[in-house]
């Protein structure tokens, strides 16, 4: 009797999972009251001996483990304890790794998948919709449907990666929807006009070329010319890209460190120069507290005392540096130099070692494309702290891509 309860309760664990993969971008709300319930089942199931042996001997969810308790850790050198606390419950949303690896079930693996891969679908399609026309949603480009679309594009930049890596030379009903779905994935990043999500594509689509067919002479001077062409027809034919790419070069032109920073002219600033307004000041902040940085939450303090209250204030009215009632500095190397000086870094770059190295020894191209498409995107979003849509995306991902290449290679 008691073993069929606590099999149920198995169960309903891992229905709960796949519904939390369905409600990745509906409210990050969602995701944390699953969690909590999760938490309440992880508890009442008891064999927590086992659970916290699988736990451990997980290198991926030691990694998060690690970057979660780093963010608690953190709270004891914090001075604004308020702002600190407040933040802390982004990174508890990597919670939900342990549970999944500690309780799975095989059979729900691939559930896991499908509520991933069709969640991403579901709003591709979503935002295309409305994007055109079709649909009226009251639609807010940095509100797409439910998800902020920098975040949503370099999500959508994976789904294209996993569909595009899943296609074999055969002709089928399969591999032509596969095909379908890469298009519509990547005319849905185009038109989302996210710089780093166009520059994801690029990346995304050389390393399935590499992987595939192997680094020869031959594979690259194609793959040039390719990309060469595609490039091209891409700009000639998308008023979108043209205005990305010429904004950048714009930008880029237009700072000038001396004149922006230094003697702050703020009419120099645009979206791409503000970044490297947000880094250099980041940086600083991280320059005072090189070791062990300023705290969890210590970040929007730092700046007022940096450049003062009011220069703080035009600077995220004008560049929007604020999000998550933190200080922002669009680059999460950079972000967590400030926030935890070198000790942050290295724990930084150790996470994404272990994620990465478990990855390719997988030998399974969505996971790795996944991973790199991460770190890519680091270099311009914090996005495995100052997102509530993203955070869940990724940890259930990496652990759902992590149990997929288990099962594959236990197949083959």
């Amino acid at each position: 009797m008691q073993y069929n309860i606590k099999n149920k309760l198995y169960i309903l664990t891992n229905i709960l999972i796949v519904v939390y993969g369905v409600s990745l971008f509906i409210d990050w709300k969602v995701s944390r009251a699953i969690i909590e319930i999760l938490l309440i089942l992880w508890i009442i199931t008891g064999d927590y001996k086992e659970k916290i042996q699988k736990i451990i001997n997980n290198k991926i969810t030691i990694s998060f483990l690690l970057f979660l308790l780093l963010f608690l850790v953190g709270l004891l050198w914090t001075e604004d304890m308020r702002a600190g606390l407040h933040i802390i419950k982004y990174p508890m949303l990597y919670l939900i790794v342990p549970i999944i690896i500690s309780m799975y079930r095989k059979e729900y693996i691939k559930w896991y998948k499908y509520a991933l891969i069709g969640t991403l679908v579901f709003t591709g399609i979503l935002t295309l919709l409305i994007q055109i026309g079709i649909l009226d949603m009251g639609y807010n480009p940095d509100e797409a449907p439910f998800i902020n679309r920098v975040y949503l594009g370099i999500m959508l930049v994976f789904a294209y990666g996993y569909f595009i890596s899943e296609i074999t030379f055969k002709l089928n009903m399969k591999n032509i929807f596969l095909f379908l779905f890469s298009l519509l994935m990547i005319y849905s990043v185009i038109i989302s006009a996210s710089r780093m999500a166009l520059i994801n594509i690029v990346i995304v689509s050389l390393l399935i070329v590499f992987y595939k067919y192997k680094f020869t002479i031959k594979i690259v001077f194609l793959t040039i010319i390719l990309s060469i062409i595609i490039s091209f027809l891409t700009y000639s034919y998308s008023n979108t890209v043209q205005h990305v790419v010429k904004q950048t070069i714009n930008s880029i032109n237009k700072f000038d460190f001396q004149e922006q920073i230094i003697n702050k002219k703020h009419e120099l600033r645009t979206s791409l120069n503000c970044r490297f307004e947000f880094w250099y000041y980041a940086y600083e902040i991280g320059n005072k507290y090189p070791i062990l940085g300023a705290g969890t939450g210590d970040g929007i303090l730092e700046l007022e005392k940096l450049i003062g209250k009011e220069e703080s204030n035009l600077l995220f009215k004008e560049c929007n540096g604020s999000g998550s009632g933190q200080f922002n500095p669009h680059n999460l190397f950079i972000f967590m130099y400030m926030q935890f000086g070198l000790v942050g870094l290295l724990l930084l770059f150790y996470m994404l070692y272990i994620q990465l190295s478990v990855a390719i020894k997988s030998k399974y191209l969505p996971f790795i494309i996944l991973v790199v498409v991460t770190i890519t995107s680091m270099f311009s979003l914090s996005l495995l702290f100052t997102s509530m849509y993203f955070i869940p995306f990724y940890a259930f991902s990496m652990i759902t891509m992590y149990l997929v290449s288990q099962e594959k290679k236990l197949n083959d």
